[in-house]
């Protein structure tokens, strides 16, 4: 991780489809976007996911994240993610601690509505970053000095735990979103739970060579597949 491109990263705001597959049945599930802006010293990165009409009848799902992090070295300072999903409804909120080398969360949990809050303090030595930091630092590799086959690992602070993200560098593929074919650096990766058990299949990942943006993310769930779509940009 500690080869980095450090160029600024500017203001913007993509928007994904959100598709399910089950068998030979493709389906817009979802919508989502990603965006980002300069505050001073500080980014501030959302994520917002809904499902489609058509999905809100099998699970209704309004999710929000967000990240506030130093510019321009995009370590995290905060995060927040509100999760509605069904009945569900939670939200966690980790500040960052950065002490002797280690990276410390101080992390709380409530469900509003009902009487249930927790807080603790996790930490490891080196750097950690929450779901979104980590998007935007892995975006901002060096990957012109990468090599198929190599690996990168790193850690996420993931509710309750710290759990170990693995990356593996493709190389470069051509990959079609719509009418126009990108070239793009073709990732792969999955994330382990502390006691080093695997807890996802490999997530595919396609980031376009010539800006960096995130065009398709693809992986499996318990059921059928999923696929992040770039629909727009701005």
């Amino acid at each position: 991780m500690s080869a980095q491109n450090t160029t600024p990263i500017a203001d913007e705001h993509l928007q994904y489809d959100v598709i399910y597959q089950w068998g030979i049945l493709w389906v817009k599930a979802a919508d989502g976007s990603l965006s980002i802006v300069r505050e001073g010293d500080r980014y501030k990165a959302q994520v917002i996911a809904s499902t489609t009409p058509f999905a809100d009848g099998i699970m209704k799902v309004r999710d929000t994240l967000t990240t506030v992090m130093q510019a321009p070295d995009l370590y995290p300072i905060s995060y927040k993610q509100v999760s509605r999903e069904g009945k569900y409804h939670q939200v966690n909120e980790i500040n960052f601690v950065y002490r002797n080398d280690s990276t410390i969360g101080d992390t709380h949990i409530t469900r509003p509505g009902k009487d249930y809050s927790k807080q603790f303090t996790i930490g490891k030595e080196g750097a950690v970053y929450d779901m979104i930091s980590i998007f935007y630092r892995l975006r901002n590799l060096s990957y012109a000095t990468m090599n198929v086959g190599d690996v990168i690992k790193t850690y996420i602070f993931s509710g309750r735990q710290i759990e170990t993200l693995e990356l593996e560098y493709q190389g470069i593929k051509a990959i079609e979103i719509g009418d126009t074919e990108y070239q793009a650096h073709y990732i792969r990766f999955f994330f382990y739970n502390e006691d080093g058990s695997k807890k996802s299949d490999k997530i595919s990942a396609w980031v376009s060579v010539d800006d960096f943006i995130p065009l398709q993310l693809e992986g499996k769930l318990p059921i059928g597949s999923m696929k992040v779509r770039l629909r727009d940009r701005k």
